[in-house]
């Protein structure tokens, strides 16, 4: 009995040990805070609606060679912030109008001349249609950005083109990782 108390006992002042400590404990609050922000980079008000034009195209020089020159173009970001620096910029192109000639996807011009269009990358590689691609970092912040692109004529698979307008539509998408 006597070896029972002692060990209540113990057991007692043990628990009021611990009760003590925590009442000389000081108890601290921590309070986090912040800012949720809706903004990323987006395509510049210079790039909405971008109308790119071919110029000084040949009607003999499009039937006889495989492509017209290389017009360059860009699409412009801004909005972007720091905390957006160095991330993937995707993009992917669409088109309702596309035709494939050797493997190849153009898109195709209303218009009597029957052009078809490529699209190229910075570095003159055919784009991917409805593929999201890379296409560089977001490297500037709080001012624009361009990615480089281009476009060029050429005839269709079968047929010449003709003399006459043409226009052609594409659109496309922009996701940041």
């Amino acid at each position: 009995m006597n070896k029972s108390l002692t060990l209540c006992s113990t057991l007692l002042m043990a628990i009021l040990w611990i009760f003590s400590r925590e009442a000389n404990a000081q108890v601290l609050d921590v309070e986090f805070g912040g800012e949720l922000i809706n903004l990323s980079c987006r395509v510049s008000s210079t790039s909405v609606n971008k109308e790119v034009r071919l110029e000084n195209l040949r009607l003999q020089t499009l039937n006889q060679e495989d492509r017209s020159e290389i017009t360059s173009f860009s699409i412009g970001i801004d909005n972007c912030q720091p905390s957006d620096l160095d991330k993937l910029i995707k993009m992917t192109w669409h088109s309702s109008q596309l035709v494939n000639i050797d493997g190849h996807d153009y898109v195709a011009t209303q218009g009597e001349s029957g052009v078809v269009l490529g699209l190229l990358t910075h570095d003159e590689k055919p784009i991917e249609w409805n593929t999201p691609m890379e296409v560089g970092k977001v490297t500037e912040a709080d001012c624009e950005q361009e990615l480089f692109f281009g476009v060029f004529a050429r005839k269709p698979q079968s047929g010449l083109v003709k003399e006459g307008d043409f226009s052609g539509w594409v659109t496309f998408a922009l996701e940041y990782e």
